[in-house]
């Protein structure tokens, strides 16, 4: 069974990150194994630090379409991206930062590859994003939705694909 256009989006964002964050490649963290997609609860049997993506609630309500009869579509696509850390008991967000720092590195190298055309004509998902905007993120110490100080950042992707192939090529 292939996968959807979103969906190789999300499999290969999650697989660049978990590869590209690591303390070998320069960064202060190691994602290796610690990157997830659509998982919103988590235990304390996870690995620390690591990251979740989620799609956003609100789709985008005004697609560009190509025009009359065509079938190619550009919307802009919400991820939440999240991360937890190590608890620092002197100073509880100042691991989230150093996190979310390595997160949006990373997502600003992906964002100048896409820029740049790398993927054009890859094979791969990210042939099918145009752009990525990354909002500035916030960090918040442990409170009532986590028991570790955690990020969380939007990042929007543009993305174009044919309505009537939704589907990946095989």
């Amino acid at each position: 069974m292939s996968d959807t256009v979103r969906l190789g989006v999300l499999k290969q964002l999650t697989d660049y990150l978990s590869t590209t964050i690591t303390v070998v490649n320069g960064y202060n963290n190691t994602l290796t194994d610690a990157v997830f997609r659509g998982r919103y609860w988590f235990s304390s049997n996870d690995p620390l630090p690591m990251v979740s993506i989620l799609e956003g609630m609100t789709p985008d309500r005004n697609p560009v379409t190509a025009g009359y009869g065509q079938d190619l579509q550009m919307d802009k696509w919400v991820l939440l991206i999240q991360g937890w850390v190590r608890d620092d008991p002197d100073n509880p967000t100042d691991p989230g930062h150093i996190l979310m720092g390595d997160v949006k590195q990373a997502l600003g190298l992906l964002r100048k590859s896409l820029a740049n055309m790398e993927y054009a004509n890859t094979g791969t998902a990210f042939e099918y994003v145009t752009e990525m905007e990354i909002e500035a993120g916030v960090v918040r110490p442990p409170d009532v939705l986590s028991e570790r100080a955690y990020f969380w950042l939007r990042a929007v992707v543009e993305v174009v694909e044919e309505m009537s192939a939704p589907f990946l090529p095989t």
